[in-house]
């Protein structure tokens, strides 16, 4: 079975976003229903998609000084997660799975990932330094760089552990004042086509 990131992100879209955050995203109804719903927003986490496992270190090459950024965020990145495919032994059937950016902690399951967001001043502080080193550092323009290619998405997250809004790493940089080239930023054209399984991953 062969699957791309993109795959795995439009699993992870497909069976953890709720509908009516798909909607307000993607249909241009903020003034209708998406004012109300994000201003639910209490915590935020970052996760970044990966084809599978092995992939996961290739993170490292996007950055000029990958120790530096390690020895600084390892300890604060609860709330960032690398999320890959997977084949799961015991139902031979492709899922997902999740460690923490940084210290490669396992996340277990969704409803995990989603009680580990911080608060959104934390979350700007922890993010400005993050892409300071993806940037380079102090000399700028090293690493790969942040490039929106990755599959970047900042989800913020209800008191009750909902994901109410949901966009792109780019997005909410812009809206936050943070040092991104700005690039046309282009909606994704998720499907509707619902899996109501539970939320967790195997």
């Amino acid at each position: 079975m062969k699957w791309w990131e993109k795959s795995v992100e439009y699993y992870f879209v497909k069976k953890f976003l709720p509908l009516e955050t798909m909607i307000s995203a993607f249909d241009g109804k903020h003034e209708q229903i998406g004012d109300v719903l994000l201003q639910h927003a209490d915590r935020w986490i970052m996760i970044e998609f990966k084809v599978d496992k092995d992939a996961i270190n290739s993170e490292k090459n996007k950055f000029h000084d990958y120790e530096s950024a390690f020895e600084e965020l390892s300890a604060h990145d609860s709330h960032h997660f690398l999320i890959y495919g997977a084949i799961h032994p015991e139902n031979e059937g492709f899922g997902l799975c999740g460690d923490t950016y940084f210290s490669r902690q396992p996340s277990g399951n969704i409803n995990k990932i989603l009680a580990s967001g911080l608060k959104k001043d934390a979350f700007l502080t922890y993010l400005d330094r993050f892409l300071f080193h993806k940037n380079g550092g102090p000399n700028g323009g090293g690493g790969g760089g942040l490039t929106f290619k990755d599959y970047a998405l900042v989800a913020g997250i209800s008191c009750d552990n909902k994901i109410v809004e949901c966009k792109t790493l780019q997005e909410f940089g812009l809206e936050n004042g943070l040092k991104i080239e700005h690039e046309k930023v282009q909606s994704r054209g998720y499907s509707i086509d619902r899996d109501l399984d539970g939320p967790s991953f195997p």
